[in-house]
């Protein structure tokens, strides 16, 4: 995306056609959350009321709106994306297993695997 190492984006939910826009701008896309990973949250027009943000599917670190994505492709340009910040997720307390992985990690491994 607009230079030459693309963003890595994790959405637990993310759509066939989420995927398609991300890899036609030059992304990729990531089940796993790592360091450079940009987490990524999108309302889903079907739902009615306040959004809420799941945040048990996400790591610690920023959760960011995926209007920024949207912006930037309509732009043609990175934009930092501090200004679309929608919540820093923070680690839980004691919230890590034996394998060291947070308790969210391990659902997305257990639903991956089957």
């Amino acid at each position: 995306m607009f230079g030459l190492v693309p963003f890595v984006f994790y959405m637990p939910d993310m759509t066939k056609s989420d995927i398609e826009f991300i890899h036609a701008n030059g992304g990729e896309v990531s089940h796993l959350v790592e360091c450079f990973t940009i987490q990524l949250f999108k309302p889903h027009e079907a739902r009615e009321g306040p959004t809420q943000v799941p945040t048990e599917l996400y790591q610690p670190g920023p959760l960011v709106s995926f209007q920024w994505l949207l912006d930037m492709v309509q732009q043609r340009e990175r934009i930092p994306f501090e200004g679309y910040i929608l919540m820093k997720i923070e680690a839980p307390q004691g919230g890590l297993t034996k394998e060291g992985k947070s308790v969210s990690q391990m659902k997305l491994l257990k639903k991956l695997s089957g």
